[in-house]
């Protein structure tokens, strides 16, 4: 198994391919001379203007980057987390560009650069206004680098979006079957997966510490060897025919849960140089007066790998960071670990932003 080198930075695996075939399709795009298919890349554009340049939202979606950890860290060196984060308040596609080819370079820079330590724009100029502050026509023909003369965003309005609802607390409990919460074997009473057996237990409570009865609990973690049970999962780590990997229960009455497992391996974050992940087990909870499902980590106490991971130690809060490490009992049937979950409150457990 590949280990980390600590004489090395971490990083990410080169992406000059990428960037390449990027500026290709940009050039064969700005070429086409169907305005069809400008005026899409017009319309994107003011999407991401207007999307990303609300301050206040930008600001808020980046105060936590180990929330948003699969587009931050991969711009994280081992340097960057031993000094305060800062962030870029504005994103780079905000900043005026002659063209759509410099446009369009500007949001792969803001997808790919713009990370803690970004420096802010030297001259008011290179910050374009508000949004707010001048029509879409100004705005776009700014982008693409000449006058409009004519309406070039579509007219047909968006989809109005289904508003989000609470789950209610009559989740069907038939969707829950025997054997769920087993994650090292496929079938009930079938050969096991190979590793060290484990135990999940935990309490879920609500902000005054009363047991929520009825949350909808999905695990799902990789194999001893560290390989998930995913046709995504492209690592060369071994698999085990008998792992199945994932589950689900429902708290009973005590707001409490109960999984059983093999404790699953490090493994490397694929994409990424040098970047060890720690063993953990990934959570998804539902509940009653939750409207967005929950998701969270669960690491292992005394591994190594804890002290330098960017996701776990992106959290600055030494309290929310150690809400993730579970708490190892006494077992006679094999290791047992603790993992209580506090939905909202001071001692919320930390969640993570869903992609």
């Amino acid at each position: 198994m590949k280990t980390p080198d600590p004489s090395k930075p971490l990083g990410y695996a080169p992406m000059d391919a990428v960037h390449a075939e990027f500026d290709t399709l940009v050039a064969q795009a700005l070429a086409c001379p169907d305005d069809r298919l400008h005026a899409c890349l017009a319309r994107l554009q003011e999407h991401l203007l207007s999307h990303f340049g609300q301050e206040d939202d930008w600001m808020r979606q980046t105060a936590f980057p180990a929330g948003d950890c699969h587009r931050w860290i991969r711009r994280l060196d081992t340097s960057q987390l031993a000094r305060p984060l800062y962030v870029s308040p504005r994103p780079s596609c905000l900043r005026r560009s002659a063209t759509a080819a410099q446009a369009a370079h500007a949001i792969r820079r803001e997808s790919s650069s713009s990370y803690p330590g970004d420096p802010m724009p030297t001259k008011p100029d290179d910050v374009l206004p508000h949004p707010t502050s001048f029509d879409s026509s100004e705005r776009l023909a700014q982008i693409k680098g000449y006058v409009l003369n004519e309406r070039r965003t579509p007219a047909r309005k968006l989809p109005v979006v289904t508003p989000h609802q609470t789950i209610g607390p009559f989740y069907p409990h038939h969707l829950v079957r025997p054997g769920d919460e087993d994650l090292a074997a496929r079938e009930v009473g079938g050969p096991r997966a190979e590793g060290e057996p484990m135990e999940i237990v935990g309490t879920i409570t609500d902000l005054s510490g009363k047991p929520v009865a009825g949350a909808l609990i999905e695990v799902w973690t990789a194999n001893a060897h560290g390989k998930y049970s995913h046709p995504a999962d492209h690592s060369s780590q071994p698999i085990d025919p008998n792992f199945k990997g994932y589950g689900r229960a429902i708290t009973g009455p005590s707001g409490t849960y109960r999984f059983v497992g093999i404790k699953p391996g490090a493994y490397p974050n694929p994409g990424y140089d040098n970047w060890m992940r720690p063993p953990h087990v990934h959570f998804s909870v539902y509940a009653a007066g939750v409207m967005h499902r929950l998701i969270t980590q669960m690491y292992f106490p005394g591994e190594s790998l804890n002290d330098i991971d960017p996701i776990l130690n992106g959290i600055d809060d030494l309290a929310a960071r150690a809400s993730l490490i579970a708490v190892e009992e006494k077992s006679d049937t094999g290791r047992r670990y603790r993992f209580d979950i506090v939905l909202q409150g001071e001692a919320e457990t930390q969640f993570f932003i869903e992609r």
